[in-house]
């Protein structure tokens, strides 16, 4: 059996969200780049060496915003530690290097 060093992921529709200098916001899908955590390595020793997450390639779905603060993804791969948040990269559709998420996060006031 031929092991894959990439898993894909999709149906978390994630997007970007963006902000203005007037408060305006807009919301571009995104491509997500993602490590397995160490929990994931000790349980599972034949993870994969990274997992990309599709965004939702339909333009009349806006997809679920990543970088706002107390975002959740989902799925249990998140829910269960084993995706490694930190380590998470953001690419837009047209492949342009947004960063690592922790580092995009904003916080939006209620």
């Amino acid at each position: 059996m031929m092991e894959s060093p990439l898993m894909i992921m999709a149906h978390n529709h994630p997007s970007v969200m963006f902000e203005d200098g007037l408060g305006r916001t807009s919301t571009e899908p995104c491509w997500l780049r993602c490590g397995f955590s160490d929990k994931a390595r000790q349980r599972f020793p034949r993870v994969p060496e990274e997992l990309i997450v599709m965004p939702a390639l339909n333009p009349s779905i806006t997809g679920s915003p990543v970088n706002i603060g107390g975002s959740k993804l989902m799925g249990p791969l998140f829910a269960r530690g084993m995706v490694d948040m930190n380590k998470i990269r953001v690419y837009l559709l047209d492949g342009v290097y947004l960063g690592r998420l922790p580092d995009l996060v904003v916080q939006r006031s209620k």
